[in-house]
């Protein structure tokens, strides 16, 4: 009669104990029901590290990179303030309306710019009403007692020319490179565009688009630009640009040997 009573109990104690498992089955499954895949998420990424495979944890993963290259900056013309240029010579200088001014009157230097400067193109339009002409410098350094390159529209120069000269300590040298013009050309009273371009060692002049003198020097590397005028011209520049043709940065000062001289005559 006691194994029977313990038997019994036995059984009713099993039965209790299956209702509780099924109970906190039941409680547990809600539990995950309600809180959403998360759980679901966290379950699978454990079994994927149980079984040894690579499951990953949830929330955003990491997504591979490509670097973007740095772009090469596309040389934009930048217009010259002409408040920022400074006067080194001359009291004539003067702003009217769009145009920079000078003259009439003896020597007349302005400068603009960096002495880091090294490519680039510089264009501007000039009107000469009278007097011997002006000239645009570039590569320039030490703007009060300048070391430069000049290009000269000259018409004062024997029947008029134009010229590259080497400026030293302020002091301009014999031409380099000369181009006369034709015969009957309008020196004064007619507005002309004016473009250097200033690559390495080569240099290129063009009036009105058409390439007037080109030439090699290879001493100076580097610096800003200018206008000159001398010799009682009365002359106007208006719309000064430079165009890079790489970024600025500090070029060597060692001279060097000039090169290719030409002497040019422009084509009628």
């Amino acid at each position: 009669m006691k194994r029977e009573e313990w038997h019994s109990q036995s059984g009713q104690g099993l039965v209790e104990y299956a209702l509780i498992i099924l109970l906190v089955g039941v409680v547990v499954g809600g539990t995950a029901y309600a809180l959403g895949p998360s759980i679901g998420q966290v379950y699978s990424a454990l079994q994927g590290e149980l079984a040894g495979g690579q499951g990953s944890l949830p929330g955003p993963q990491p997504v591979a990179v490509t670097p973007t290259p740095t772009p090469t900056p596309t040389p934009t013309p930048q217009p010259a303030d002409w408040s920022e240029w400074q006067v080194v010579i001359g009291n004539k200088w003067r702003v009217e309306g769009d145009s920079y001014c000078t003259g009439p009157g003896g020597e007349q230097r302005s400068f603009y710019g960096a002495e880091n400067w090294t490519d680039y193109e510089l264009a501007f339009k000039a009107l000469l009403t009278q007097g011997n002409g002006y000239g645009v410098y570039f590569r320039a350094t030490n703007y009060q007692k300048v070391n430069a390159y000049i290009f000269q529209y000259d018409p004062g120069y024997g029947k008029g020319a134009f010229l590259y000269r080497r400026i030293v300590d302020g002091n301009e040298q014999s031409p380099f490179a000369r181009a006369w013009a034709p015969d009957g050309y309008a020196w004064h009273d007619e507005e002309h565009e004016i473009r250097v371009r200033v690559e390495g060692n080569t240099f290129t002049a063009y009036v009105d688009g058409e390439v007037v003198l080109q030439a090699q020097h290879s001493e100076y590397t580097h610096g800003g630009v200018g206008l000159r005028a001398w010799d009682g011209s009365n002359v106007c520049f208006r719309d000064f640009q430079i165009r890079f043709l790489r970024p600025p940065e500090r070029g060597r000062d060692d001279p060097g040997e000039i090169e290719n001289i030409q002497d040019e005559r422009i084509r009628q």
